[in-house]
């Protein structure tokens, strides 16, 4: 799945894609040569621009009409869904594509192979120094590539790290660009996530108290909230290193062939093959409301003072979610309550039919 840049969400499976745009949902069916292809990963290039990468090549939806970017001599097999990260743009234009036989360079509708590349990649991401990392040999080597230029696309400093699996594996990488953070996991058991640390230039393993054992299916960066990890049982996020567990609530999470992105509100898009589609709130900012509660001011210590409808005074705490009603002492019409530069709490109004004021320290 995707979001384009007008917050309309687009969905793959196979044969189509659909489109929702918060009111409708409209299908758009792939050409006829690839009605039997299944999709790896979408991405939404702007606004009315989406790129459809499936199991036999890649298409463009382009205002409204398909075309066939690349085809492949033979069907794509053995990669899940949740292990593609397969278009990447850096802060200088230049977007790549991950494909059967190599990386590719977009030059507006022509697909130009990135010479040195001519491997099976099975993702692509660049980081904020515009570093390509690319997920190559059979999905066990991390390459990255420095220096990357539109101009000289060829010319680069290539660098490899080697990550080994007596099963084999497909690595993922997830970056996040708030934290300049880089995660590598796989859907394989008893292989933990990898963190790379840029003082030494290697990859660290993430110690995920309970979680080592479970198939991370997937792995979503989060903005400036660090990190989220799927598996079959658990979600757990990361913030400044450490790991904590999400509480589900009885949400079957899905595991077959995951996908997520995270939305330009902030909030989290996961689904799976066959298998229901949520939307975490996950966003940083939003509305909290106090019904029949008169907002008077914020102490020192971060409480809300009010004032209710029915003449009561009230404090909050948003922190402990704690609130206070005061009635020893409390004038019985309060009309106002501020806070003076000591932290004391003044309530105006009138007691007893005559002006007063209270105080609380």
């Amino acid at each position: 799945g995707a979001e384009d840049e007008a917050g309309g969400l687009w969905f793959g499976t196979t044969g189509y894609v659909v489109s929702y745009n918060g009111r409708s949902v409209e299908r758009h069916s792939y050409p006829h040569e690839f009605s039997s292809a299944w999709p790896l990963g979408l991405f939404a290039n702007g606004e009315d621009d989406l790129f459809v990468f499936t199991s036999l090549g890649i298409l463009r939806l382009q205002s409204g009409v398909w075309q066939v970017m690349m085809e492949y001599a033979q069907p794509e097999r053995g990669i899940r869904a949740s292990d593609r990260s397969l278009m990447a743009k850096n802060s200088r234009g230049l977007t790549v594509l991950a494909a059967q036989e190599g990386v590719y360079v977009l030059n507006e509708d022509r697909l130009t192979p990135l010479a040195g590349i001519e491997e099976r990649v099975s993702s692509v991401l660049f980081d904020n120094d515009d570093n390509l990392w690319c997920v190559a040999g059979g999905g066990r080597v991390l390459k990255k590539l420095s220096g990357l230029k539109e101009s000289e696309p060829h010319h680069f400093h290539l660098q490899e790290y080697s990550f080994y699996h007596p099963s084999g594996i497909w690595l993922r990488t997830v970056y996040n660009r708030f934290q300049d953070e880089l995660l590598v996991h796989t859907w394989q058991p008893e292989f933990p996530a990898h963190r790379y640390q840029k003082d030494s230039d290697s990859f660290v393993v993430e110690n995920i108290e309970g979680f080592k054992k479970d198939y991370h299916t997937n792995a979503q960066a989060v903005g400036p909230h660090g990190f989220l990890l799927f598996a079959k049982s658990a979600l757990v996020f990361s913030n400044d290193e450490n790991w904590s567990a999400l509480e589900l609530h009885g949400l079957e999470l899905p595991f077959n062939h995951v996908f997520s992105f995270q939305r330009k509100n902030g909030n989290v898009v996961i689904g799976g093959r066959r298998e229901p589609i949520y939307e975490i709130d996950y966003a940083s900012q939003y509305w909290d409301s106090f019904e029949n509660l008169i907002f008077q001011c914020e102490d020192k210590d971060g409480r809300f003072w009010f004032i209710s409808l029915s003449g009561e005074v009230i404090s909050y705490d948003p922190e402990e979610e704690d609130a206070i009603r005061y009635e020893a002492g409390v004038i019985d019409l309060p009309l106002a309550i501020t806070c003076s530069s000591d932290g004391t709490i003044w309530v105006s109004g009138a007691h007893e039919d005559v002006a007063a004021v209270s105080y609380f320290n």
